[in-house]
């Protein structure tokens, strides 16, 4: 139980860390985001993990532990798939075009990889 908190908060801060950085350098409504708007990216998308990781990360690893695929390619998937699905399906940046969509996906799923390769160092490799 104590692995699974573990992997969860390194997880949840691996995002912070991540969409921090890049929040440092994005524009909010033309403007550079500074300091402010990239704590309130980094913890918007840190609640999404948080949400993310209970709903679909803690099931989908308790499935992989019981059917024996400990492989990080096996979290690394179950990292992707749900971000492509979100913007595909939910639209959550908005009803944008094809292209675009493809990008948010992308980045989504850098982020889905990063999260789950994270998860799965601490929830399977570590001791």
């Amino acid at each position: 139980m104590i692995k699974l908190i573990k992997s969860i908060l390194y997880s949840v801060l691996s995002v912070f860390i991540l969409t921090f950085f890049v929040g440092i350098f994005t524009k909010i409504a033309h403007s550079p985001a500074g300091l402010n708007g990239a704590f309130l990216i980094a913890s918007v998308s840190s609640i999404i993990a948080i949400l993310g990781l209970f709903f679909w990360g803690l099931p989908i690893h308790l499935v992989l532990k019981r059917y024996g695929k400990t492989n990080i390619i096996w979290y690394i998937l179950a990292g992707i798939l749900p971000c492509f699905v979100a913007v595909f399906v939910f639209y959550p940046f908005g009803k944008d075009e094809f292209q675009t969509l493809i990008m948010q996906a992308t980045m989504l799923s850098i982020v889905g990889a990063l999260v789950s390769s994270v998860f799965w160092f601490f929830a399977t490799k570590n001791a």
